[in-house]
């Protein structure tokens, strides 16, 4: 016969190593510093901060099932637990064991929530805290049942929404009649027990024991391989845009008095460079997280990590840079948008931060690798988000998504609502060390990457077109000439007249199809 778990230390007892190491995993706090034994550690767990540091950890159905123990009797069995949230014993095992690993919820037949929690929600699943002037359970259900004829579907309304009610027409009147709600200073709220009568004893409508998948319509190409081309020019232009941090040595963008890079700048910056402003931002971010950019209180530069940076080959700078970008705690995709105190905030600045934000991008992604077939809606990803993180206002998982797809895309790891094959490559290395990761990213862009460019071709006007991938010497030329066009598989540039006499390229055609497009050529200068 077991024996009954009489308190947290008891359940903590029968932990085996495993166990107690995932609780130390997920609950990082219980062990700094070491606890001496069993007994502080439960001590520790059971304590106020801790206890309410640990929701942040859970997922929806399992949230559900701690405001479902906060209402019911202290002792619940699990059946009347599973009741509760509209589900059955097996369903709600799984979470209810993590709940248990978490140390969160103790008791095998008799459940017991830590007292913190008990009694710290104030209002689980909408419903107002008790208090002694609540009718006991048969009285409210005596209530409802007679305003059921009369007030039926005031009361369906008002069932799964909060206890907070306001009006005062004939309908709150008729409700304060019939005992349904009751003043609460200016406004009414429905008695705990009388709203669980009118939810018929239920705390939640439904659970979701699942998450729920991207969905979208289903990923096409037109042309075989287009997605991964796409992907590949996509990740060799965030480094196009990185190498203009060249040009802060020569025109460095200023430094506002609270940190970060001033809007203008950023503007001015992304102009020069060609690209949306939101793709040069997440590069520069992205650049700044990495320690590759500085300032020094007036003006930003390269660091000497950049010089170094500098010399590695091409795959290997971008696979610093997408993890700088992955590994991150900030977002670039909203740059410029207030704050909670309506402050404008600025790139590279501890205003794009956000707590958390590293741990939810991270489980989009690893969601999207689920579903490598499906250009998921941002909605669904918001929905996947929400359940996995039901405490997160649904406002920040919005922004974060959002800002997901557009940053992941101007690094080439996301193409629209879908992972790229680079994206499936990001994915494992989140969990590697840096080194590994490294490895594994360049090896991923080099294996689909063409070989780079080393000719150019001459138009009779000196317009220069680049037939595929510059190499690294040929970047340069991008600097020094005007950009005519830029193409998935090449780069144009209008090359300045040269002195000197009739050249070979006088005989070139005019344009080079399919490579590149080109604006109309000005007028050869000859000498």
């Amino acid at each position: 016969m077991t024996a009954v778990i009489r308190s947290l230390a008891d359940s903590l007892r029968r932990f085996g190593d495993d166990r107690l190491e995932a609780l130390l995993v997920a609950r990082p706090d219980l062990a700094s510093p070491l606890p001496r034994g069993i007994g502080p550690l439960a001590a520790r767990a059971g304590g106020s901060t801790s206890a309410r540091r640990a929701l942040d950890s859970l997922t929806l159905p399992e949230l559900h099932l701690v405001e479902a123990l906060a209402v019911l009797e202290d002792g619940s069995s699990p059946a009347s637990l599973a009741a509760a949230v509209s589900s059955d014993p097996a369903t709600i095992a799984p979470s209810l064991e993590r709940l248990i690993t978490l140390a969160i919820v103790w008791g095998e037949d008799e459940l017991h929530l830590l007292r913190p929690l008990r009694d710290g929600l104030r209002a689980p699943a909408g419903l107002a805290a008790a208090t002694a002037s609540d009718p006991d359970a048969e009285e409210a259900a005596r209530r409802v049942e007679a305003a059921r004829d009369r007030l039926g579907p005031a009361l369906d309304a008002l069932a799964w929404g909060p206890s907070a009610v306001t009006g005062s027409g004939k309908l709150a009147a008729a409700l304060r009649q019939a005992g349904i709600v009751e003043p609460d200073g200016e406004s009414l709220h429905i008695p705990r027990s009388v709203h669980l009568a009118l939810r018929d004893g239920r705390v939640r409508r439904s659970h979701t024991a699942q998450r729920p998948v991207p969905e979208g319509p289903e990923v096409t190409e037109r042309i075989p391989g287009s997605r991964t081309a796409q992907a590949v020019e996509r990740a060799f232009e965030a480094l196009r845009l990185l190498g203009t941090v060249r040009g802060f040595d020569e025109d460095p963008p200023g430094v506002l008095k609270r940190g970060g890079l001033p809007q203008r700048d950023l503007r001015r910056l992304a102009e020069r460079a060609g690209a949306p402003l939101l793709d040069h931002a997440t590069v520069l971010q992205s650049a700044w997280q990495a320690g590759l950019i500085g300032h020094d209180g007036q003006e930003w530069h390269p660091t000497r990590d950049w010089d170094v940076h500098r010399m590695l080959p091409p795959s290997q700078r971008w696979a610093e840079l997408v993890l700088a970008w992955a590994r991150g705690h900030h977002l670039a995709a909203v740059v410029g948008t207030p704050d909670s105190s309506g402050t404008g905030r600025s790139l590279l600045s501890d205003l794009t931060r956000r707590d958390g934000v590293r741990t939810r991008r991270g489980s989009l992604l690893r969601l999207l690798r689920t579903s490598p077939g499906v250009d998921a809606t941002e909605d669904s990803l918001v929905a996947a988000l929400a359940w996995a993180f039901p405490l997160v206002p649904s406002e920040v998982l919005r922004e974060e998504t959002s800002a997901l797809l557009v940053e992941g895309r101007a690094l080439g790891v996301l193409d629209a609502g879908s992972l790229t094959v680079l994206g499936q490559t990001l994915v494992p290395a989140l969990d590697e060390d840096i080194t590994t990761a490294d490895a594994r990213l360049a090896a991923a862009l080099e294996e689909v990457a063409p070989a780079p460019v080393e000719e150019v071709l001459l138009d009779a006007d000196l317009t220069a077109v680049i037939p595929g991938r510059p190499a690294e010497r040929l970047l340069p030329l991008l600097d020094w000439t005007e950009v005519i066009s830029r193409e998935a598989r090449s780069r144009s540039a209008s090359a300045p007249p040269r002195c000197g006499g009739p050249s070979a390229t006088a005989a070139m055609p005019r344009r080079c199809s399919p490579c590149s497009r080109t604006s109309p050529a000005p007028p050869s200068r000859r000498p």
